[in-house]
């Protein structure tokens, strides 16, 4: 039994105290950040080099991240959690309303194709229910 009134973890604030039981056993797989790898994939557009990315979550967002990419120019395949994406040239700087109109994404193809092309046109960002979130941060980043 612990004495909590002596205990200095009781200053700090609530805290879960486990004691005793059976030791764990076992694996467990850890899946990539499901919020990194859209990013990291629009990141790619940045280079004419293969980008290879491991443990890829395989989630909903990226079926549209692969499209869009595709639409750019890119050459992408998916094989298991591996992405390859291999972009030797941008083939247009219009992101089309039917891939980067669905979700913000295409916001994230703005400082790729700037940096290889010198333009963009992107199409208003949809998809979020949550409310008006402003892309006022990226533009703020691009003028740095």
């Amino acid at each position: 039994m612990i004495d909590r009134a002596h205990d200095e973890r009781a200053q700090v604030g609530p805290y879960y105290l486990m004691q005793g039981g059976t030791p764990l056993y076992g694996e467990v797989q850890i899946s990539g950040a499901k919020n990194a790898v859209t990013k990291m994939a629009m990141a790619s557009l940045l280079t004419n080099e293969v980008c290879i990315l491991r443990n890829v979550p395989l989630i909903g967002d990226l079926d549209l991240t692969v499209k869009l990419c595709e639409s750019l120019g890119s050459q992408v395949l998916l094989e298991d959690h591996t992405l390859s994406v291999y972009t030797p040239a941008i083939h247009t700087t219009n992101v089309s309303i039917e891939v980067g109109g669905l979700n913000r994404i295409g916001v994230m193809t703005i400082g790729p194709l700037l940096h290889r092309c010198g333009e963009v046109t992107i199409p208003r960002p949809g998809g979020d229910r949550i409310g008006p979130r402003p892309i006022d941060f990226h533009l703020n980043g691009l003028l740095r």
